[in-house]
């Protein structure tokens, strides 16, 4: 009886000294290596100036916030803990309203763990001065006190990362995180944020500045670079020109043009209603530089040494192209340049060509133009001397009106096959039409050289419409045909060349390229030659006296080839050696 009472009370005694103990370590928080401390500022204030330390999170915790001053290099380990704010918020007197307050000139990391708030008086979860890495770090802002009012991470100043598998839940109508120039209170280095996370933010991305800074400085201080997010939210941007620059992630709502790194832009993903924003194919290069926009490779050719662009896939255009550079050379290898389903409508219809060239001596040479439902012409050369086109195919059969080549006081040369699509709503092939630019009368022309094929599709009978505008004087619209010119189209009831009713042009075919003046304002081919057949031999007579022998057929009319001057015409040249019965006598063999 006595050894069981003993047993009971060495049992209890040692029960009473391990409950102090079991206490007193659930009194620690963090540690520095081998040091444990009971909260997580004590630990702070214990990391050496300018020494890199690493406070580690011994468990789930809660407390007060935590200010870290200025000159430390502390990485925060959370261990795959949360530390939780739940009492006396920090901040600048009088602002007492933060979780962490990362004051300037440290550099600070966060990594691996959580950090949320549930204190009443916690509007931002974190305000930073400091240099600030978040690595695989969930910051969940969404107690935070002041609700659509809430900052999860605030940026005024330092470089931040968002990197590894980091997230960030904002309120609903928070802001997940920001960037505020703050020159006014002394941040004027600004800040640089860069996103590179396979987590999630939720919340809008805030991009802003005190009314001390212009935007001009505003949008150099302050970078915003994303690489990689999941952004559920939108972009809240005051700065007008931001430095935002968005080259991969997935978005709720569609990224503006002017927040897209060059060469990248967002695509909707059906199957789960976001923006994928990937990174485009090259689509031009100038003077060896490569381009993700044709419309930005033109523009680079004002500047380029090189006066050739080339391109090396099929682009598309959202507005017009206006090529405006004297003396370059568009070589579309191949690919086709088309209108893409954002391209606007004008009403004017000036500024809705799918293709404007405006200057001297351009070659444009081997690919496709095709023009979209919003165009009226595919290719308008306008007001341009010595342009030159080869290789083309201009297809205008989806336009709401217009033509697929228009030739509008210019002159243009075709100096290889040339195709012209036309659609139901197409005014005619190629139009060559004079005009009055800027009270100066010009004329217009297009000259096609020897050997050329020009080949006609579609739904317009009529191939080349030459017409002089209102005022122009007559014959200022000039078509001329080199040698051995071939029309090639199945169109029906197709007509070569049409000058408008009431008006005259110069039509010169000086090496018979096949046309002919068809005397009512309209030009058409040729028929072909007719064959001459060859003789049927003479039966020989019988001899009871054969028959007379067979005539000989007539030669066809030869083509009088000699140059002509304005209108071509056919005449015929006088008939000879028809070799006719009723012209000489019939004579019979003799036995």
């Amino acid at each position: 009886m006595k050894k069981k009472l003993l047993v009971l009370l060495v049992t209890a005694a040692l029960a009473l000294v391990a409950l102090p103990m079991a206490a007193f370590a659930d009194d620690y928080v963090a540690a520095i290596g081998d040091q444990k401390y009971p909260t997580l500022q004590a630990a702070v204030d214990k990391a050496p100036d300018n020494i890199p330390t690493t406070i580690t999170l011994l468990g789930n915790a809660s407390g007060d916030g935590v200010i870290v001053p200025s000159n430390k290099m502390i990485t925060f380990d959370l261990d795959s803990f949360t530390y939780t704010v739940s009492g006396k918020t920090v901040g600048s007197s009088g602002s007492e309203t933060n979780g962490f307050q990362l004051l300037k000139n440290s550099t600070i990391v966060f990594k691996n763990g959580g950090i949320k708030s549930t204190s009443n008086t916690c509007n931002v979860l974190i305000q930073n001065y400091s240099n600030l890495t978040l690595e695989n770090v969930t910051l969940d802002g969404q107690q935070l006190a002041a609700g659509a009012n809430s900052y999860v991470l605030s940026n005024n100043n330092g470089s931040v990362q968002l990197i590894g598998n980091t997230s960030i839940t904002a309120p609903t109508g928070g802001v997940a995180f920001d960037m505020y120039y703050w020159p006014s209170n002394g941040y004027t280095d600004g800040v640089k944020v860069t996103v590179n996370t396979t987590g999630t933010i939720i919340g809008k991305i805030e991009y802003a500045k005190d009314n001390t800074s212009t935007d001009a400085a505003a949008a150099e201080k302050n970078v915003l670079n994303i690489e990689n997010i999941q952004h559920e939210g939108t972009f809240n941007v005051t700065v007008n020109d931001a430095n935002i620059n968005v080259s991969g992630g997935t978005f709720s709502n569609e990224v503006p043009d002017a927040y897209l790194k060059d060469g990248f832009a967002p695509t909707l993903n059906p199957d789960t209603g976001k923006y994928e924003v990937a990174k485009l194919p090259v689509v031009a290069t100038v003077d060896g530089t490569d381009y993700y926009s044709l419309a930005k490779a033109v523009a680079a050719l004002s500047t380029a040494t090189s006066n050739t662009l080339t391109l090396k896939a099929d682009a598309t255009l959202d507005s017009m192209l206006t090529i405006s550079t004297p003396g370059v050379v568009i070589d579309l290898g191949g690919f086709t340049v088309s209108a893409s389903g954002n391209f606007p409508k004008d009403a004017d219809k000036n500024n809705n060509h799918l293709v404007d060239i405006t200057a001297d001596n351009v070659i444009l040479k081997n690919g496709t133009l095709k023009a979209g439902s919003n165009n009226n012409h595919t290719l308008n050369v306008w007001n341009a001397q010595g342009v030159q086109l080869a290789g083309l195919t201009l297809d205008n059969a989806a336009t709401y009106e217009g033509a697929p080549l228009v030739v509008g006081a210019s002159d243009v040369t075709v100096n290889g096959a040339l195709k012209v699509v036309t659609g139901a709503k197409s005014w005619y092939g190629i139009n060559v039409d004079s005009r009055n630019v800027g009270g100066d009368k010009k004329g217009a022309s297009i000259t096609v050289a020897p050997n050329v094929t020009l080949e006609f599709e579609g739904q317009n009978s009529t191939g080349i419409y030459m017409e002089n505008s209102a005022g122009m004087p007559g014959e200022n619209v000039k078509l001329n045909f080199g040698s051995g010119v071939t029309f090639n189209s199945g169109i029906a009831n197709f007509v070569p060349v049409v000058v408008k009713t009431g008006q005259s042009a110069t039509v010169n075919d000086p090496a018979n390229a096949g046309l002919q003046d068809n005397g009512d304002g309209t030009f058409g081919l040729k028929p072909a030659p007719t064959p001459v057949p060859t003789p049927v031999p003479t039966e020989k007579p019988s001899d009871n006296g054969g028959g007379a022998p067979a005539a000989t057929a007539a030669p066809a009319p030869v083509l009088d080839s000699t140059p002509k001057t304005g209108a071509v015409s056919l005449s015929l040249l006088p008939l000879a050696g028809l070799g006719l019965a009723a012209l000489g006598a019939v004579s019979r063999k003799r036995r």
